[in-house]
């Protein structure tokens, strides 16, 4: 029964990445007094399936320097563990359910570098190397001050598992605690989700698509599908996090919204910039509140 649950619920992330990119494609082009996709069937409801099936129908084709296992394997690999993330989705119905589950979830997210590793350095170009140092450089730095920040929360609510955090949020949100924290989580989450305007791993402008420039049709879109189901997870996560589990949905829609906006309003940053804010802004203020909240609940 679990496996079939959680079957359904993978189902529902596919279906929720496809019209993710449906409303972001529909955003943007209104943002640019455009209409967007509009011609298939009602509205352009089913333009992304129609994407879908344009992307698998293409063949798969081989650079003759790539390494050839690592590189069909990396798109793979990171469909696993994006798939694997949401075993600690905390549903009533259906989750992992650990008293160390948290842990757990900081050595599944540490493993993510190694799916960008794959996919750039094995594609042996030059533009997939220079993509895949920047993003693995820019993941692994804020990761970090992801698990800090997560252990911030974890220490004020004293548990490890993401079933009782949400448990107890539904009385009391942890928004109350540290509201400044919350724009920095967003700050954090577009980061680590390579969103605009954090998004060197794919800088069109220097890059060229940066790591993925090498894949085409089935890989990538499987890529796309891994990159997008770990942005609607992180969000997921910080709406339980900071607001409880009531209206979760509404709130992740909302959420989605804000982000696509900020895609829309603002350019995409410097790289040296982002990594000084990374090492000598965020995590100096999160370690700080850290302190102050070992000192207020012991």
């Amino acid at each position: 029964m679990f496996f079939f649950d959680f079957f359904l619920s993978i189902v529902g992330v596919l279906v929720s990445v496809a019209f993710f990119t449906l409303v972001e494609r529909k955003v943007i082009s209104y943002s640019q007094f455009r209409k967007g996709p509009r011609k298939i069937s009602f509205l352009g409801i089913f333009q992304p399936f129609s994407d879908a099936v344009k992307l698998f129908r293409k063949g798969l084709q081989l650079s003759c320097f790539s390494m050839f296992y690592f590189f069909f394997a990396g798109p793979f690999f990171g469909l696993f563990f994006m798939v694997f993330f949401w075993f600690f989705f905390p549903s009533w119905f259906l989750m992992f359910r650990w008293n160390l589950e948290v842990l757990l979830f900081f050595c599944i997210l540490g493993l993510i570098p190694y799916f960008l590793f794959f996919c750039g350095f094995r594609s042996t170009r030059v533009f997939s190397l220079i993509g895949y140092v920047r993003s693995v450089c820019q993941s692994v730095s804020y990761e970090v001050c992801i698990i800090l920040f997560i252990f911030l929360v974890v220490y004020s609510f004293m548990s490890l598992c993401f079933y009782l955090l949400r448990l107890w949020e539904r009385g009391l949100s942890f928004i109350f605690f540290f509201p400044f924290l919350w724009f920095m989580w967003i700050f954090l989450s577009l980061s680590e989700s390579n969103r605009t305007p954090f998004d060197f791993s794919e800088g069109e402008s220097e890059l060229v698509s940066g790591f993925n420039v090498e894949y085409f049709g089935r890989l990538f879109s499987v890529i796309f599908i891994t990159e997008y189901g770990i942005i609607i997870f992180i969000r997921l996560i910080g709406s339980i996090l900071f607001f409880g589990s009531c209206f979760l949905i509404f709130r992740v829609v909302f959420f989605s919204l804000v982000y696509i906006w900020v895609r829309c309003r603002y350019p995409r940053f410097r790289y040296d910039k982002l990594m000084k804010i990374s090492w000598l802004r965020i995590i100096p203020i999160v370690v700080t509140s850290l302190v102050f909240t070992t000192e207020f609940f012991m």
